[in-house]
């Protein structure tokens, strides 16, 4: 079933040998009324190595799961990631000398698989982790419990159809190919709407989006949205590339943690340059951020300074480390909900 296919990237192109296609037909085990899928490769792990696996979830489906294993015994996995349709929720964890260790649940994006359609599974290997996305988004990381060099075998099985399976190198993670609606182009306007503060709009989160212009020196970012009820944390990165593997270079990481000592907040600001995280800033100061509230931020960028506004008030800045001419993608993530986000040009131009 070999076959060489074409894999396209920001970096130029490389060619990839498929490894394991397989269609229902050709795997299914009949488990009473139900149909599983029930699929085994070997698989060497390397630096890179990117494990795809796409198909359709059964209308009946209780859940499936793709493991790396040490042989086809599978009394040890280095990886079990199990989706559980309906509790929502994927659990991953290893199994080490046949006993399971500590299960992990939590995520960066809500759950989204949903009987009768389409998926597809992405798991990078990294140095000291995997990265898992879903449907084309960063879902979540899990440590090595296990050295990924002693993975010898990849499976996939459950309640699944349509199903092809795939391991190859890559250059960028994760592999958006069939998910351009991921990436927003952000609206370019000549000044704010203070009506959009009201909206009931709701944009996706995590939110990638596209600037029309270079974040150059007068100009600015309008970002609308409302405080969930239960806050932790939301950042915002002004930065080079839509990507999460490699790093993306961050000229700016905003970033506001909720505390409940005297209703402040965390101020950190930061960047992430040459492969790591620079020197942090952090304040902590009262603010707009309140539970529940809606906010309008502006981030105005002037003579190689980042100027933060909440609802009209300086509440930050930030000297630059490296060029802001850069930054081309704003990316959102965290405990809000994200009405609006729009730039709006140096004054005189359109």
């Amino acid at each position: 079933m070999g076959c060489i296919k074409l894999f396209q990237s920001i970096f130029g192109c490389c060619f990839y040998q498929k490894q394991s296609s397989v269609s229902e037909s050709q795997s299914k085990l009949v488990c009473g009324n139900e149909s599983a899928f029930n699929f085994e490769s070997r698989v060497d792990l390397k630096l890179g190595t990117s494990i795809y696996v796409s198909g359709t979830i059964l209308k009946n489906c209780e859940g499936f799961a793709i493991n790396l294993t040490l042989g086809h015994t599978h009394n040890d996995i280095a990886l079990h990631f199990n989706i559980r349709i309906p509790q929502n929720f994927i659990v991953r964890n290893s199994k080490i000398n046949g006993r399971w260790g500590k299960e992990e649940t939590t995520a960066s994006m809500p759950f989204k698989l949903k009987r009768g359609e389409r998926f597809a599974i992405q798991i990078l290997v990294t140095e000291d982790k995997y990265l898992v996305s879903v449907n084309g988004l960063h879902f979540t990381n899990f440590a090595h419990r296990i050295p990924y060099e002693r993975v010898t075998c990849v499976q996939v099985k459950g309640d699944i159809c349509d199903v092809n399976v795939e391991h190859f190198p890559i250059m960028e993670y994760p592999n958006r190919a069939d998910q351009t609606d991921i990436i927003h182009n952000i609206d370019l306007v000549n000044g704010f709407d203070k009506a959009l503060v009201q909206s009931n709009s709701e944009l996706v989160m995590p939110f990638y989006g596209k600037l029309s212009r270079k974040l150059i020196n007068g100009s600015r970012l309008h970002i609308v949205g409302r405080v969930k009820v239960l806050p932790y944390m939301f950042y915002i990165n002004l930065q080079e590339g839509d990507i999460i593997w490699p790093h993306p270079t961050i000229p700016f990481h905003f970033n506001v943690r909720f505390t409940t000592i005297g209703g402040k907040n965390v101020i950190v600001k930061n960047s992430w340059l040459d492969g790591r995280w620079d020197r942090e800033e952090r304040s902590e100061i009262h603010t707009d951020f309140m539970p529940s509230r809606t906010f309008h931020l502006e981030i105005l960028h002037t003579s190689g300074i980042y100027h933060v506004f909440l609802n009209d008030k300086l509440i930050a800045e930030f000297h630059k480390r490296t060029d802001p001419s850069i930054v081309d993608t704003v990316f959102i993530y965290g405990d809000i909900k994200l009405k609006h986000v729009s730039q709006e040009p140096e004054k005189g131009l359109n």
